[in-house]
């Protein structure tokens, strides 16, 4: 379950990007992470197509963020995950 009110805190800015499938872990430093929608939410992030987060992230199906600030516990990063909408 996703906790919807790490949006009240979205920023510009850096941000950690990461995936678990079943073939390993992988994560990544994004600069392009937005809210798109409220309701449903939805998010956009911009990950490089030949980067191994995105094949991770495509093989899960979700993913997790965090803003990259300057100090982070670990209880924050696990509350944000998001899922991928699967492509037809």
């Amino acid at each position: 379950m996703m906790d919807n009110t790490a949006f009240h805190t979205l920023s510009y800015g850096l941000y950690i990007v990461a995936s678990k499938a079943e073939d390993g872990a992988a994560g990544c430093v994004v600069n392009t992470f937005q809210q798109v929608t409220s309701t449903p939410l939805q998010v956009s992030v911009a990950l490089n197509k030949e980067n191994a987060t995105t094949g991770t992230v495509r093989a899960a199906g979700r993913f997790t963020w965090i803003w990259a600030r300057t100090s982070c516990s670990w209880a924050r990063w696990r509350k944000r995950s998001a899922s991928v909408p699967r492509r037809p």
